[in-house]
């Protein structure tokens, strides 16, 4: 698992001149990260949360979900393994 919280511009000018900064990553209560997850900066991450190995989490999760990074699609979902509904599916580009 990799966590970020380094920024940089990406002005090419505003990123030689170095200036950096850093962005809090937040994890809630009872969270599961899987293997070689990446967490990048300004993330919060929700309670009872569960995030599939290889993920790379870009955006907020919200409590009680899953988040699994499939080859071409960002997929949350709430509630158990039986009776689970889609909270957001984006497309990756």
């Amino acid at each position: 698992m990799s966590i970020y919280t380094a920024c940089h511009s990406t002005d090419p000018e505003e990123r030689n001149s170095r200036k950096e900064w850093a962005e809090p990553v937040i994890i809630g209560n009872n969270v599961w990260i899987g293997g070689s997850v990446t967490i990048l900066p300004g993330v919060k991450v929700g309670n009872n949360v569960t995030i599939g190995a290889g993920s790379v989490v870009t955006k907020n999760i919200p409590d009680n979900a899953s988040a699994i990074n499939a080859r071409h699609f960002i997929t949350y979902y709430s509630g158990d393994s039986v009776n689970c509904s889609v909270l957001v599916a984006t497309e990756k580009k």
